[in-house]
């Protein structure tokens, strides 16, 4: 199972890009970068890929939320769903 998540999420160039999006302390890079890689293999298990509906209720430092926006990608809320905001 490990070797699935390896080639599918566990590309440096994924983890660098959601790494950029984060305010490291230069102390820390090498436990960001096994966190964030952590969080891509729950992301993976859950089955959330590009254009998921995801609620990430925050209490953190926001890790989770940059994997999951990294994952999910950019897309407009619908104009006929009630719960979207603009």
């Amino acid at each position: 199972m490990y070797k699935r998540f390896r080639s599918e999420f566990m590309n440096d160039n994924i983890i660098d890009s959601i790494l950029e999006c984060m305010a490291l302390n230069d102390n820390n890079t090498n436990i960001q970068r096994a966190q964030t890689e952590h969080r891509l293999k729950l992301a993976e298990f859950w089955g959330i890929k590009k254009g998921s509906r995801v609620l990430e209720i925050g209490c953190g430092q926001g890790d989770t939320t940059a994997v999951l926006a990294y994952l999910v990608g950019e897309e407009r809320p619908r104009p006929w769903c009630r719960y979207c905001f603009s």
